[in-house]
């Protein structure tokens, strides 16, 4: 079976072979780097920078994504180690497609920690009521091979593929699929699992991809990555510490939809610690978008995945303008869950016409009613009558005057 390098798999960093033990929980170490003895990193929000960017403690008064499955169909889950005092992803024991039995990689746990959050007084989820579906895609058990800067790097088109028809093939309340991987190439057996997903109700969710060092900027490129280029999934990038794209490190297009900040993330780690995110990758705004999604389907059960995907995107910051680097700009939760919006039976935005009322043809005003037309009748014809004697007598005069010679 063929590989393929998963590029948003990028900086994973946690094997599950480092021992979380000596990790102090109130102090997030970055998730980049695993978990070592002993790392200071400042925080100046104690649950990370998501609450206060996605105002969520707003959003969770009105949805909390209670209800919702999210697949996250990835490398997996670590949803706590014995004697972990943190807390833990609310996740069962998951989906494992391709039968690997160890957990190679934290890449799975981190985007699961965004989705839904886990860890009590840490890391908070952008849908902290969604349960979270761990799906495995990883290639067969010991022919896993994960390099020294912890790529897991056997993620295969028929595992994925296989992984989004398990999930529709559940039905046990997933209304979102959570994508953070991508293939430089289409895969029509992917696209069609998507399609079928999105047919059946669940809104699909895609990474847009992280930029290779060896792949330059171009301006007014189109080098978005499968899946997100997708009918109908929705593809997210990554802003960074300013809530900026920087396209030296994702990639760009047409096929962008939204955007979301990462930076300074909190989310979980392995045996359910904290950690902070510290890269601008695309897995990790997938993620909350992917709460998001699950935030509305809480608010709105009956919309279709295409109005959900409307509904994220003609309320982001950018409205419905449209960008090759951020789509329609950073998420807004708050707005996507309270915005009136009407939707044609595609699921797009309806767009009202300038005139909503139905316009008259215009009517020539009634002569107004003049009460004197009577006297100037009756003064016409006395004038004329007496015109016409004064007339007569000139006449007869000259006559009557011969008569008296």
């Amino acid at each position: 079976m063929p590989r393929l390098t998963v590029v948003t798999l990028l900086l994973a960093g946690v094997l599950v072979g480092h021992s979380p033990a000596s990790a102090r929980a109130a102090e997030p170490v970055p998730c980049e780097q695993g978990v070592p003895d002993r790392v200071e990193v400042e925080v100046s929000d104690g649950r990370g920078v998501l609450p206060r960017k996605l105002r969520l403690d707003e959003a969770h008064e009105i949805a909390d994504g209670s209800g919702v499955g999210v697949a996250v169909i990835d490398t997996g889950t670590h949803a706590g180690g014995a004697g972990s005092s943190t807390g833990s992803i609310p996740v069962g024991p998951g989906h494992q497609v391709a039968g690997a039995t160890r957990l190679y990689d934290a890449h799975g746990t981190f985007v699961g920690g965004l989705v839904a959050g886990g860890s009590p007084g840490g890391a908070l989820g952008v849908a902290p009521g969604a349960r979270v579906i761990p799906v495995r895609v990883l290639d067969a058990g010991d022919e896993i091979a994960t390099s020294t800067d912890g790529l897991v790097r056997d993620v295969t088109p028929a595992a994925v593929a296989a992984a989004i028809r398990w999930v529709v093939d559940q039905r046990s309340g997933i209304r979102v699929i959570n994508l953070s991987l991508n293939f430089p190439e289409p895969h029509p057996s992917v696209a069609a699992e998507i399609r079928r997903a999105i047919d059946a109700g669940i809104v699909v969710v895609s990474s847009v991809g992280n930029r290779p060092e060896s792949a330059a900027y171009r301006p007014g490129e189109d080098t978005v990555e499968f899946p997100a280029t997708v009918d109908g999934v929705l593809g997210v990038t990554a802003l960074d510490q300013d809530d900026t794209v920087n396209p030296d490190q994702v990639l760009t297009g047409p096929d962008v939809d939204v955007s979301a900040p990462v930076v300074g993330a909190m989310t979980v780690n392995v045996g359910g610690t904290t950690c902070v995110l510290q890269q601008p990758r695309t897995s990790w705004a997938a993620a909350e978008v992917s709460g998001l999604a699950a935030l509305v389907i809480d608010r709105f059960p009956r919309l279709t995945p295409a109005e959900v995907v409307t509904r994220i995107e003609a309320t982001a910051q950018g409205a419905y303008a449209d960008s090759a680097l951020d789509g329609h700009g950073m998420i807004q939760p708050v707005e996507a869950l309270t915005a009136r919006l009407a939707f044609t039976r595609d699921g797009d935005l309806e767009q009202q016409p300038a005139h909503t009322e139905p316009q008259h043809d215009l009517e020539l005003p009634a002569p107004s009613e003049d009460q004197y037309v009577g006297p100037r009748r009756a003064l016409l014809w006395w004038g004329l009558g007496a015109g016409g004697a004064l007339l007569g007598a000139l006449l007869v005069r000259p006559l009557t005057a011969r008569r008296r010679r």
